[in-house]
């Protein structure tokens, strides 16, 4: 297994982060305008009404990220776009769970930490924090085992 570079994770992570960060608005204005009644009072204050945004943002990001790394294709949109795929360190696609579990340590590790991305470079299969947790890697799409 070829397994991907810091250059390529972050140009799939930016696009993916686009992607993400699309979804989340349309969620989030559909949600406002089907049940505007209800969520009048929790969005009257711009506090609540952002804390309602990154609420969905989570959530929608986890649904992205999770279902995709379980689909048979085992990458996001982003990752897609740049060749690569997300297996255990055996090279098989993951579970929802291991993918559940994999997006909440990237949520983690990037919102609070902020050194998510920092081991890539310096271990031997370029894991993120998010990975070594998980036991996954990010591996180019086309040198994937052929017994797969």
């Amino acid at each position: 297994m070829q397994y991907a570079n810091i250059g390529k994770r972050f140009l799939a992570f930016l696009l993916d982060l686009l992607i993400w960060f699309v979804l989340t608005t349309i969620v989030y204005a559909l949600l406002l305008a089907f049940f505007s009644a209800l969520l009048t009072s929790v969005t009257t204050s711009s506090e609540a009404s952002d804390q309602l945004f990154w609420l969905i943002f989570i959530i929608v990001g986890w649904l992205y990220h999770s279902i995709n790394h379980n689909s048979p294709r085992q990458a996001t949109l982003g990752k897609r776009a740049f060749g690569l795929t997300v297996s255990d360190l055996n090279g098989n696609k993951i579970s929802f769970a291991r993918a559940t579990g994999r997006y909440f340590a990237f949520v983690f590790f990037t919102a609070f930490a902020l050194a998510d991305f920092l081991p890539v470079p310096f271990t031997e299969k370029s894991q993120a924090l998010h990975d070594l947790i998980a036991g996954t890697v990010v591996i180019e799409k086309n040198t994937k085992s052929k017994s797969q």
